[in-house]
């Protein structure tokens, strides 16, 4: 399969909510809240003034028919290096789709983001995968910056997802879902948590709201 990489723009914005819904499994089915969520934050962060540098610019993947297959963030960052002003790009939200990843479309986006102006490239929020396929061309990783700490507010929850997800049978998702915070109800679990994040408080990937 050949892959076309190119600048993120308005048009995508449908193709690249989609694929990180499927991907990350932000929601089991999309909505139009939930594309209008996916629309403001796209626009705001990766598309609004000052979202994009010379040279730098968040990069889709065009798979068969034009179908976006892969999408990455660009964020630019003014840093400073001793006495020298610098730009570093940082790279967020890099989500390619199960089929794509098989012909190495991530590594052709990759590829591009480094070939832009960019004196430093900087990956946020990486997972094993696309921490591996970085340290493959040459990229580091900053183990200690890298580090998390989480305060668990709902242990049945967050055992169920654990569950789940290592076990591979996401079709029990709903039924484990449901008897976990029954259990944490009970045992009074997550009353502290005002903010309602319980067992997802930790996640690793921006979700719509």
């Amino acid at each position: 399969m050949s892959f076309v990489v190119r600048g993120f723009e308005e048009r995508d914005v449908a193709g690249v909510a989609e694929l990180h819904r499927q991907v990350f499994q932000v929601r089991r089915e999309s909505s139009p809240g939930l594309l209008a969520a996916y629309a403001r934050w796209l626009g705001e962060v990766l598309l609004g003034p000052g979202s994009g540098g010379p040279g730098m610019r968040s990069l889709v993947c065009e798979g068969a028919g034009g179908a976006i297959v892969g999408f990455m963030g660009v964020v630019p960052r003014a840093m400073a290096f001793g006495e020298e002003r610098l730009v570093a790009a940082v790279s967020t939200q890099f989500v390619v789709s199960e089929e794509a990843r098989a012909e190495l479309a991530g590594v052709e986006m990759v590829r591009a983001l480094l070939s832009g102006a960019q004196a430093l490239t900087i990956c946020d929020e990486a997972n094993d995968s696309s921490r591996r396929l970085w340290e493959a061309i040459g990229g580091a990783t900053a183990l200690v910056p890298s580090l998390r700490f989480l305060r668990v507010l709902r242990p049945a929850s967050v055992l169920g997802s654990l569950l789940v997800e290592r076990g591979g049978e996401k079709k029990l998702r709903p039924s484990v879902g449901q008897l976990a915070r029954a259990v944490d109800a009970m045992t009074g679990a997550g009353s502290a948590d005002v903010a309602g994040g319980g067992a997802r408080a930790a996640g690793a990937r921006w979700s719509p709201r």
